[in-house]
């Protein structure tokens, strides 16, 4: 372990609000999204070094209770010791819970004192968690729909994909003709072949689940690995019901904040895949606690996007993959203007793989004037500015 040279207390907390505009808006369930918003956090401490972590906001004040809310009670706390500022904040704030927008704060505070702790230890952050795997394979989230594209023009883009070495594709299919869904994912799985497993993503769009199995009947037949979020994660009882119809397997869980919900999902076997992410369940501390409930009952887990955080957790924990990632080009996804995206390779079997990184902690590579650059409003928290507000 790499020898002190002065204190991890953490002596400056720094939180961005960033916007990203997207070169189009494109559909999400029932949601038009023509932006990224993200929540960027800093962690200094004493002796200089930093820790980061990133997450989307979804226009939510998340730099506002990072800042206003939780810095204050970090300056002076030990950044090498997650779990103990986790328990610090908790009994410091005890009626702001654990679960919705304060969790999601404390998950990006966790992760950030994570890539602290593996600088600090001279370690990769997947290696301090115990991890062994040397790559993983990448689930790419390509499908969602272009403006005036056909069925055909969807088809030919994903098997491009799959002919690239993607083992695993990501359908967005929040259309609510059946028909025309059947269409879709029969083109689809005839240009992609056997190249690629092909998961289903509904964003939410099922109101109920009174016609699970009219709805679903020809998906085992276009070979869906599994069909994601009918409803959301919060809703056991509905969700329970939709897996007793569902004639392929469920996922659910993404944007998850309180961990009793997925736990709940876990315990009722109320899903066969839970979609864990560390920026909403108390970040990679949190995780672990999720990973053994779900792996004690057989239920796997898949994580949600941030590949280059989340890669940690599918190295260091069986069971716990894909990495789940956008293409590059900004299409969906905004963090690759502030942050080097994940590198991909293929491996010997021709299959799109992510390695474990080597740089000590998180390894991710944050370009600070760009975060700058999209900031909306940048807060910064000192010893000397803690008590009268932020600077």
């Amino acid at each position: 372990m790499a020898q002190l040279t002065g204190s991890t207390r953490i002596a400056r907390v720094e939180v961005w609000k960033c916007v990203v505009p997207l070169p189009a808006p494109f559909t999400l369930g029932a949601t038009v999204v023509a932006q990224r918003d993200y929540a960027v956090v800093r962690l200094v401490t004493e002796d200089g070094t930093d820790g980061a972590a990133y997450g989307l906001s979804r226009g939510a004040p998340i730099d506002v209770i990072v800042a206003e809310l939780l810095a204050p009670h970090l300056l002076g706390q030990d950044a090498t010791d997650p779990a103990a500022l986790a328990s610090t904040l908790a009994a410091r704030l005890p009626q702001h819970g654990s679960e919705g927008l304060v969790q999601r704060a404390l998950s990006l505070i966790d992760i950030a004192a994570w890539d602290i702790k593996g600088k600090v230890a001279g370690e990769p952050v997947w290696q301090l968690l115990g991890g062994e795997r040397g790559s993983a394979p990448v689930m790419l989230v390509e499908g969602y729909p272009l403006p005036d594209e056909d069925d055909d023009g969807f088809a030919e883009r994903i098997g491009r994909r799959a002919a690239e070495g993607y083992s695993m594709l990501k359908l967005e299919a929040s259309m609510t003709d059946q028909d025309a869904l059947a269409r879709r994912m029969a083109a689809t799985r005839k240009a992609v072949g056997d190249l690629s497993a092909l998961t289903v993503d509904l964003a939410y769009i099922w109101g109920g689940h009174d016609d699970v199995a009219e709805r679903a009947a020809r998906w085992p037949e276009h070979g869906v690995a599994w069909v994601e979020d009918p409803l959301h994660g919060n809703d056991a009882e509905g969700l329970g019901r939709v897996h007793a119809a569902l004639p392929v397997p469920l996922a659910a869980g993404d944007e998850v904040t309180n961990p009793q919900a997925l736990l709940t999902l876990v315990a009722a076997r109320a899903v066969d895949i839970v979609r864990i992410d560390v920026t909403c369940v108390g970040g990679i501390t949190g995780f672990a606690r999720l990973h053994q409930a779900a792996t004690e009952v057989g239920v796997r887990i898949s994580t949600h996007v941030y590949p280059e955080l989340h890669r940690h957790v599918v190295f260091a924990y069986p069971g716990s993959g894909p990495v789940e990632m956008f293409p590059e080009g900004g299409r969906w996804d905004g963090t690759g203007s502030f942050c080097r995206p994940m590198t991909v390779r293929r491996d010997a079997d021709g299959v799109m793989v992510v390695d474990a990184p080597t740089e000590p902690g998180l390894g991710i590579d944050i370009d600070w004037s760009a975060v700058q650059a999209h900031s909306v409003r940048h807060q910064v928290v000192r010893a000397e500015s803690a008590a009268g507000g932020v600077a």
